[in-house]
């Protein structure tokens, strides 16, 4: 009786080395646009949530900043300051690809942003300390934290993207024959 067992690895994708090396930044900027695809709308939809009523009394973080804002009527706005959206809205994400590189890029193009949501420092304190007391009282999230995490997400879906992208299937076959001795 023979009893036999045969491994197959299937080298097509080593067959192609030279075309696969040469269109692998293409793939890999394909997943990486899949991955954004995927994760961006959930990011930008947790930056852009609008928090509720400001809570009183207002925590300024100095006497300066109070006077200053009474002084210009609201920092321009008016006093009550109306909420127009607008902080929320700035938030946007994007891909550039240089050469072989890419960047994906978070920002918000408003000009009061950092106040609102801090900035996007990766120093944690150095990000942080933009954020005016009384925006973190109220709820806005921490951008530096949010995007953080975010980026976090989208750095191991493109990964697990990427990584199926080069994998050599492995095949199986048992096989027992009686033996005509």
């Amino acid at each position: 009786m023979v009893i036999r067992v045969t491994q197959t690895t299937d080298t097509a994708v080593l067959d192609d080395l030279v075309v696969f090396i040469e269109e692998y930044p293409d793939l890999v900027f394909e997943q990486l646009e899949s991955a954004v695809d995927e994760m961006e709308p959930q990011m930008l939809a947790e930056l852009q949530v609008e928090p509720g009523p400001v809570k009183y009394p207002i925590q300024w973080t100095s006497e300066r900043q109070r006077r200053a804002f009474f002084a210009t009527d609201g920092f321009g706005k008016g006093i009550p300051t109306r909420r127009t959206n607008k902080v929320q809205q700035g938030w946007q994400g994007r891909i550039e690809r240089s050469g072989d590189s890419f960047n994906y890029i978070v920002e918000n193009t408003v000009s009061y942003a950092r106040y609102v949501y801090d900035s996007l420092a990766q120093n944690v304190g150095a990000a942080t300390r933009f954020q005016q007391q009384f925006h973190r009282n109220t709820g806005w999230p921490s951008a530096t934290n949010t995007v953080a995490r975010w980026l976090d997400e989208l750095e191991s879906e493109h990964r697990a993207k990427v990584a199926g992208i080069a994998e050599a299937t492995f095949k199986r076959r048992a096989f027992t024959s009686r033996s005509k001795k």
